[in-house]
């Protein structure tokens, strides 16, 4: 946890939306939020709470992580087009994409990710048969 005077100062910091907007750019580009932490000189404890505070500051984060997702498999598909029909080269670009598919999987489940879908049907039948004739059976002794 950081201290009072760190977390005030952070706050400030926090105020100048170019700081925050560079941070979401540096994730958008690639670094975690860690790294993108210390590109900026800021604890990685006082950016995680900052965005993970409120339901829009999520969204943004999550905006760029989506957007770095979207870069990273466009680039793959380049890299596609311009692979060498080498088992070494293959296997790197097999490697490569399947980080990158489990990455936007977690990043951009509505996208990319499996979705678990349950239907649900109940159908109740009753076979009056047997009651109704108790009923009938009932009514006819009591007259």
């Amino acid at each position: 946890m950081a201290r009072k005077t760190t977390i005030r100062a952070f706050g400030e910091w926090a105020k100048a939306e170019g700081n925050i907007a560079g941070v979401l750019e540096r994730i958008a580009g690639g670094l975690t939020l860690q790294k993108a932490a210390v590109a900026v000189k800021q604890p990685y404890t006082c950016l995680h709470g900052y965005f993970e505070a409120t339901p829009e500051l999520k969204d943004r984060l999550a905006g760029a992580r989506r957007a770095w997702v979207q870069a990273r498999k466009d680039s793959l598909v380049e890299k596609v087009d311009t692979l060498k029909p080498d088992k070494d080269h293959v296997a790197r670009l097999k490697l490569e994409h399947e980080i990158i598919d489990n990455q936007a999987k977690a990043y951009h489940r509505e996208r990319w990710g499996e979705t678990l879908t349950v239907k649900k049907e109940v159908t109740v039948t009753v076979d009056a048969g047997p009651a109704t004739q108790l009923l009938r059976d009932l009514q006819s002794r009591e007259e």
